[in-house]
């Protein structure tokens, strides 16, 4: 058992003010620091799931026209993430039967990023630049 006046509590636990509010100060610091990074992550996955999206369409649109023996109209994605655009040619993309195509550049775009859908005329083979 203690004495009166020794300095110590009588089977008191837990933190002080003092405590708390470093310890928020702190966990603050923290968080100010861990956040713009998640942030920088989940955009960065957003461009890479638009840019897989793209060139699913394409590789896909390809495949329909090899398949079918028809000439396919490729259909670019619309859902887009915010921030996230596509530059393409004014006349549209075809794929013909032989898997040849009319040939353009598709530029997916979102701020600094940047990757570039080649698709040749001659073979319809997509090559991704960035």
């Amino acid at each position: 058992m203690s004495a009166i006046g020794d300095g110590q509590r009588d089977g008191a636990r837990g933190f002080t003010l003092i405590e708390m509010l470093v310890i928020l100060a702190i966990a603050g610091l923290i968080a100010s620091l861990a956040f713009p990074a998640v942030e920088r992550g989940f955009a960065r996955q957003a461009f890479a799931g638009a840019a897989a999206q793209l060139d699913g369409a394409v590789r896909g649109a390809r495949a329909d026209a090899l398949r079918t023996g028809r000439p396919v109209v490729v259909v670019l994605p619309k859902d887009l993430p915010a921030g996230i655009t596509i530059a393409a040619p004014e006349r549209a993309l075809i794929f013909y039967a032989d898997g040849s195509s009319s040939g353009a550049a598709l530029a997916l775009n979102a701020g600094e990023r940047r990757r570039i859908l080649m698709v040749s005329a001659d073979t319809g083979l997509v090559r991704t630049e960035r």
